[in-house]
């Protein structure tokens, strides 16, 4: 009894969706083996190479890029002893990045629109509170008024952050004045000023 060409048709049609479905499933059903046995080989050697390489950054107090190191190294898929290191490492370098608020005025007057330079690198056009995170040490910077042309640049000395800090510039056409403030507290603060 032969089969009618719809009916061939159906058949050949049946069979291909389940060898798309069989074969959908085969790559699932491997991710989930995978996943049964753990990580891969690639994703534990990332976990390994960000483990030692946060260990080195942050002993050349170059925490900024320990953190990524660190971030890399404490994900969900890697192995829970690198992990467990890495989340703890994570606290210890978040503590240790200082922060610099840079704060510039004429006379009284805060400036608001000044170009904010750090190691040559142009971190702000806004004076807006916010903290810019450094590596502990020293530093360059330089303010450059946006709304009032007529004041020269100011380029500081260089000194060294360890911690918290308020920069404080006094913009005029006679000079300029520099008071970094360290404070590991937001209400208390020595000025020092560097000329």
């Amino acid at each position: 009894m032969g089969l009618s060409k719809a009916a061939g048709r159906r058949r050949s049609a049946r069979a291909r969706c389940c060898v798309a479905i069989g074969l959908a499933v085969i790559p699932i059903s491997a991710r989930a083996q995978e996943s049964a046995e753990g990580p891969s080989r690639q994703v534990v050697a990332e976990c390994v190479a960000g483990h030692e390489r946060s260990q080195t950054l942050q002993r050349a107090g170059r925490y900024l890029e320990a953190r990524e190191s660190v971030l890399s190294c404490s994900r969900p898929e890697c192995p829970p002893v690198l992990r467990a290191d890495c989340l703890e490492w994570f606290t210890t370098v978040e503590r240790a990045i200082p922060s610099v608020v840079v704060a510039a005025r004429v006379g009284t007057r805060d400036l608001i629109r000044v170009r904010v330079t750090i190691d040559g690198k142009v971190v702000s056009e806004e004076l807006d509170g916010r903290a810019h995170e450094l590596d502990p040490g020293a530093h360059q910077f330089r303010l450059e008024s946006l709304d009032r042309p007529e004041l020269p640049p100011v380029e500081s000395e260089v000194f060294q952050i360890n911690e918290v800090i308020l920069y404080r510039s006094n913009l005029s056409p006679q000079g300029a004045t520099y008071s970094p403030s360290s404070s590991t507290s937001s209400d208390s603060s020595t000025p020092i000023t560097l000329k």
